[in-house]
């Protein structure tokens, strides 16, 4: 029987809700001892504590968003968000994908997304930039710079429409930019079960469009 990689997928996904709960009460615990000790301590270092709380708090809401788009008997179902609050979330997780060496310039509009968009473009662009890592370690290239740019807009009559365009330049040693890998593969697939469009070959100049 061939492993069983999806399984392995769930498991972890129930593992990041658990960790984004646990971090929660973490914070939210921290946020009240600083209230309690803020007669203390400089202004300086509750402001420090505060902010400590803050940064607890959003990587716990956005382990949550990594967790998927489902509620269950634990968690509330994830709600519509912006494309700014899933730049934010590729931001963090997208550069230590990509590795050292690999320049990540994310900006999107203001524009709001479905949760199952996000997540399929979370999971592809995580897959993507797996692909590209690999493919400057393969050759050592070097001064690689992703350019990541996603839009909703929106015309009087017509519904909102989604494009998000990734371009990759890389330095010396550039592998083949029409190159494909397993993680590519997945990219693509992760990208079509979400009813988007994919177009581009290889993994540096890759369009992706459809319903936000």
């Amino acid at each position: 029987m061939p492993y069983d990689f999806e399984a392995d997928a769930l498991i972890l996904r129930t593992i990041l809700g658990t960790a984004a709960h646990d971090l929660g009460g973490v914070a939210s615990a921290l946020a009240l001892r600083t209230d309690v000790l803020a007669a203390s301590l400089s202004p300086s270092d509750a402001a420090a504590m505060r902010d400590v709380v803050e940064h607890l708090r959003s990587l716990g809401r956005q382990l949550r968003r990594l967790r998927g788009t489902a509620g269950g008997s634990a968690f509330a179902p994830a709600r519509e968000k912006t494309l700014t609050e899933w730049c934010a979330l590729l931001d963090r997780f997208g550069g230590p994908v990509l590795g050292r060496g690999i320049e990540l310039r994310a900006s999107c509009n203001d524009g709001s997304i479905a949760p199952e968009t996000e997540q399929a473009l979370t999971y592809g662009m995580l897959a993507l930039f797996q692909s590209l890592r690999e493919g400057r370690e393969s050759r050592d290239a070097e001064q690689v710079v992703v350019a990541l740019r996603a839009d909703v807009t929106a015309t009087d009559g017509e519904a909102p429409s989604l494009v998000l365009t990734v371009r990759t330049t890389w330095g010396a040693n550039a592998p083949d930019a029409r190159r494909e890998d397993r993680w590519l593969a997945h990219a693509r697939a992760v990208i079509a079960a979400a009813g988007l469009s994919w177009e581009g070959e290889g993994d540096s100049d890759v369009r992706i469009s459809g319903r936000p």
